[in-house]
């Protein structure tokens, strides 16, 4: 069984959606944590979608969604947990030890162009990320260019393994 983590929602997440339907296409029973604007949940095509509420603004968002999310992560035994950004990493390591862990950095968040003014958040999507490193298997980036920048920023993780998604057909 896999899981699909994201702060985020799933419904207008082109990637993260796509990649859903991907894995049911190759028969695997597919769960997805989200916080959208659909606040019930739906299972359909294999596709088991639930909704973490969220009540919270600002960092107590991300906190509370951590939360939660390492809660319903502890309550059941997944195969592969797919974390398809930096916000859940930190859930995701915790909840998740038993599981193989796959980190979707489809942005190099600490580059993002939202925290040149921030050197703060930069600092803490890095340490996020270096201390999340030592449990994930494998990391999905949309270049080789990507692979090659967190392969110098965390040069200590050579047991990582990456796969490039291009995000174009």
């Amino acid at each position: 069984m896999v899981v699909i983590v994201l702060l985020g929602d799933f419904y207008y997440d082109a990637r993260t959606f796509n990649m859903a339907h991907s894995l049911v296409a190759e028969k695997h029973i597919v769960d997805v944590f989200h916080s959208g604007v659909r606040v019930a949940s739906e299972t359909n095509n294999q596709i088991n979608v639930q909704n973490i509420s969220l009540r919270s603004s600002g960092i107590l968002k991300y906190i509370e969604w951590n939360f939660k999310l390492f809660y319903f992560l502890k309550t059941k035994n997944y195969q592969k947990i797919i974390c398809a950004d930096l916000y859940s990493l930190p859930a995701v390591c915790l909840g998740g030890k038993k599981a193989q862990i796959i980190y979707d950095s489809r942005e190099i968040f600490s580059q993002l162009a939202a925290h040149k003014q921030s050197p703060f958040k930069k600092k803490i999507n890095n340490y996020v990320e270096r201390i999340c490193l030592p449990y994930i298997s494998k990391i999905i980036t949309t270049a080789p260019s990507d692979e090659k920048h967190l392969r110098e920023i965390h040069p200590n993780n050579k047991h990582v393994s990456f796969a490039v998604i291009y995000n174009y057909a």
